[in-house]
């Protein structure tokens, strides 16, 4: 699977219930843990996929200039994700939840147009 399509936000439901019952911390948890859990989730995959785009190597300029591109996009969400990880310890889980919903999805979107933008490339 090309590296750009393999990083986008995740934004379907089955994928999203996917990570959180691959979590152990799921099964026993209360409604306010689990939004926790799940804020924490989503942060440790964008720090990953920000470190995976920083450090990728590739003499491809074009690919290069891609995966730079990426971490800014990643970056934003991370801000929304401390936000959002304050606020759910507040007891706000429903604006936390929006928070970080509209962060990944609007990265989604900027993701899709620069994996199209690359198609063949990665």
């Amino acid at each position: 699977m090309p590296l750009l399509q393999k990083s986008a936000p995740r934004q379907d439901q089955e994928s999203c219930e996917g990570v959180l019952e691959g979590d152990p911390r799921t099964k026993t948890a209360t409604l306010p843990q689990l939004s926790l859990i799940s804020i924490e989730l989503t942060g440790t995959e964008t720090y990953l996929n920000i470190r995976h785009f920083s450090e990728f190597k590739t003499d491809d300029p074009k690919l290069k200039q891609g995966l730079n591109e990426c971490v800014p996009l990643y970056g934003g969400i991370k801000e929304n994700i401390s936000q959002a990880f304050r606020r759910s310890e507040a007891g706000d889980f429903k604006d936390s939840g929006e928070l970080v919903h509209r962060s990944v999805k609007k990265t989604g979107r900027r993701m899709r147009s620069l994996y199209s933008s690359l198609a063949g490339t990665c």
